[in-house]
């Protein structure tokens, strides 16, 4: 049996779902499976299985601790910064807002932030890999451990940036000496192994980096209210294809006819510089599956009421993560990603709408949209990436 050292860097934090253990860091119940799965694929062997070598993970050094968000009032930032409790202020986390509201809150803030149910954990040192197994398979993961680290990211909300980890050095225990294995240049690992690789001209800290990350991909699939900005994915199946239109459109004019008292709150007046016919498709599947979308009423019946459109499909597909994959690497983001899955492709989901805090109106069926047959996802991110003169594209060598 040989032993395969790896050395890693951690460039943001962590969502643990464990924070408060002691040595809290990647598990190697996450990192294994991933690892084989990745390989094997590289191999195109199809079958999954594990392969023959045990992990252990070893973090040095102190843990950094921060509290994600994807808003904090001017109020909240205060009372963090009082308490000596790091945040990141506005990052694409929604899952815990009514916790982060109710830490602010709290008049007991420190301990339950000791307490906190989910925190971003950071490590100031180096993260440490001992792998041991035979000669072959230590090989295997040599060779391929530093595009895995690259390309994949841990914890929740993975997809974008967060638990970014990059190897720093690889070194191979055998027949008593120790053998350093030589990198490749990160750039030209995440360009050759992807379809396509975008960089920030410039290195950010955490906090400005995940604004960044939740900016433009709110752009990119959702718009955005304030500054106002159209989807980027809606206007180019508006304008680029075969003149598609996006669900959310059907979903407000469909409960538009089925909402009685109800009406939609409108946050700017509708400026059409797009293709507004065609057909509806449930385009923003593609970039991440949802279970269910909400809208803002005019007049909900409790404060801040939503109307909420919920997705079910016949199709076997319970979760699907977004082929865009933002990754942090020593300040700078890149966004790369590989051609769309077909198992997303032409499916049918159901969509229903509810409004919240009111009995009468609940999972209201308003109908079927199927996903579009065909998308270029390589085609759509030179299109949506045209005007960020802040990123380049890095071309394979």
């Amino acid at each position: 049996m040989e032993v395969l050292k790896v050395t890693l860097k951690q460039h943001t934090p962590l969502l643990h779902f464990q924070p408060n253990e002691p040595g809290a860091t990647l598990r190697a119940s996450e990192v294994k499976p991933k690892l084989d799965k990745y390989i094997l694929s590289k191999m195109k062997v199809e079958e999954r299985c594990a392969l023959d070598y045990k992990l252990s993970i070893y973090a040095e050094g102190d843990i950094k601790e921060y509290l994600a968000a994807s808003y904090l009032s001017r109020r909240a930032l205060d009372t963090l910064n009082r308490n000596n409790i790091n945040k990141i202020e506005i990052s694409p986390y929604f899952a815990q807002e009514k916790e982060n509201k109710s830490l602010v809150a709290s008049r007991n803030i420190r301990q339950d932030w000791k307490n906190f149910p989910k925190k971003g954990l950071l490590n100031k040192g180096n993260v440490q890999l001992t792998i041991i197994g035979n000669h072959e398979v230590l090989e295997l993961i040599s060779t391929y451990i530093q595009s895995f680290f690259l390309e994949e990211n841990f914890g929740t909300r993975q997809s974008k940036g967060f638990g970014s980890f990059t190897v720093i050095s690889i070194k191979i225990h055998s027949m008593g000496e120790d053998k350093n294995i030589r990198l490749v240049n990160n750039d030209e690992v995440l360009s050759s192994n992807n379809e396509f690789c975008y960089k920030s001209n410039q290195s950010y800290n955490i906090n400005d980096a995940f604004k960044e990350i939740s900016n433009v991909y709110k752009i990119i699939k959702s718009g955005s209210n304030i500054p106002y900005r159209k989807s980027l994915l809606m206007t180019y199946f508006s304008n680029h294809t075969s003149k598609i239109r996006w669900e959310k459109k059907y979903i407000k004019k469909e409960f538009k006819v089925i909402a009685g008292k109800y009406r939609l709150r409108v946050n700017s007046p509708p400026k059409v510089d797009y293709d507004d016919s065609g057909g509806f498709k449930f385009v923003r599947a593609l970039l991440g599956l949802p279970n269910q979308y909400e809208f803002l009423l005019e007049n909900p019946p409790v404060q801040n009421g939503k109307m909420i459109a919920t997705i079910k499909n016949n199709a076997g597909i319970e979760r699907f993560k977004s082929p865009i994959t933002f990754k942090v690497i020593d300040g700078y983001i890149y966004i790369i990603g590989k051609r769309i899955p077909e198992q997303i492709l032409d499916k049918t989901f159901e969509f229903s709408v509810s409004v919240e805090k009111d009995n009468t109106f609940n999972d209201v069926y308003i109908g079927t949209l199927e996903t579009p047959e065909y998308f270029d996802l390589k085609k759509f991110m030179e299109y949506a990436m045209q005007s960020r003169t802040n990123f380049r594209k890095i071309k394979h060598v």
